[in-house]
């Protein structure tokens, strides 16, 4: 018997993939999709690209992303698809390429976070600059939200920062669905 492994997208880089990607959005029955076109020519699309199987040349890959508020809590829906041409496409990710291409915006996703601290550090005067900063991110991308503290972003920077901060590239993190792997 084939047994499925579902793969879901944390929850924490929605937000980021929606403010940071270009696309269109369209609000339609409460909720809103977006539609973000990956050239295969781009880091994304060569990451993806490298993936299939098939050597068929591929126009572009769409991740489309479902955002919807059921009650107090966001649900989302995403997908990937490869379109040839106007009239042909196909889905020809595995799991493990997607938890793969998931794991590659995660590690993005933790880059910006550490160089947002950075330069808003770089940039300010406050005596608690650093907290001001991870509030002001926290607050751009909805992180209290999910349920994280202001204690556990200040940890994960500056774990991050004395690891070096493309450590984040080089080392094989499993994708975790708690922020920087704190749930």
């Amino acid at each position: 018997m084939i047994r499925l492994r579902p793969i879901e997208i944390p929850g924490y880089l929605i937000p980021f993939i929606l403010k940071e990607c270009d696309g269109i959005s369209i609000l339609k029955d409460g909720g809103e999709y977006k539609q973000i076109l990956i050239e295969p020519k781009s880091v994304l699309g060569q990451f993806l690209y490298a993936r299939l199987k098939d050597e068929k040349p591929i126009r572009e890959f769409c991740l489309t992303i479902y955002a919807n508020t059921e009650g107090k809590k966001k649900v989302f829906s995403t997908e990937i698809i490869n379109f040839y041409n106007a009239a042909e496409f196909s889905i020809d990710l595995s799991f493990d390429d997607l938890e793969c291409f998931y794991k590659f915006i995660d590690s993005y996703f933790r880059t910006y976070f550490c160089f947002f601290i950075k330069g808003y550090c770089k940039g300010n005067v406050y005596k608690s600059k650093i907290k001001k900063a991870i509030d002001e991110f926290c607050d751009m991308y909805d992180l209290y939200e999910y349920g994280y503290s202001q204690n556990q972003m200040r940890i994960l920077y500056y774990r991050y920062t004395n690891n070096g901060v493309l450590s984040l590239f080089q080392n094989n993190n499993k994708l975790n669905y708690g922020f920087f792997g704190v749930t």
